[in-house]
Order: C-alpha cells, then structure tokens, then sequence
C-alpha cells in the first residue's frame, strides 16, 4: 500500500495531508518524521515493546522519515537521537 501512496503524492494527485494520514491509517502503517537539524541519526522505540525499534531514513537538512506497517493505530514511542558529537538522547 506504500508504493501506490507515494506514486499519488509524487503524481502530485493529493496535497491533503490527512487524505495521505487516512490513507496510511488504512493500510496499518505509521509514519513519523521528525526534524532535528543537530541529529545524524534516529531511531524509534516502542515504549509498549522496547525491543521493538526502527531507524529512520535521513532525508535531508535534519528531516527524518519512517513508516511503520502492520500498525493499526499510533503507538507510545520515544525518539533516541544520535547528534554530530556522539551523545545520544
């Protein structure tokens, strides 16, 4: 269901952004994309399930990206974020 949602939003098909949410709220995924200018790399872990955790696609200038499947609704989760200087958070 990702790749024929993308294909929409990159065909320029939909700008509304809760038609996309409603869309990946159908499929059972999340997406989360933080922004954190000072970070060079994220994860997200479920707080429900610490041993479940994913890393995020650096996009660009401190924007992350990531879909979750098989989710059928949002979930508890903290961000760890990696920054230049090696501290982690």
């Amino acid at each position: 269901m990702i790749a024929p949602m993308k294909k929409v939003m990159l065909a320029g098909r939909t700008v509304d952004r809760q038609e996309v949410l409603e869309l990946l709220r159908e499929a059972g995924v999340v997406h989360v994309e933080p922004v954190n200018p000072d970070a060079v790399q994220v994860r997200v872990i479920d707080e429900s399930d610490r041993g479940s955790s994913w890393t995020m696609k650096h996009v660009d200038n401190g924007f992350f990206d990531l879909f979750i499947p098989n989710r059928e609704q949002v979930f508890p989760y903290v961000l760890q974020i990696r920054y230049r200087n090696g501290s982690v958070h």
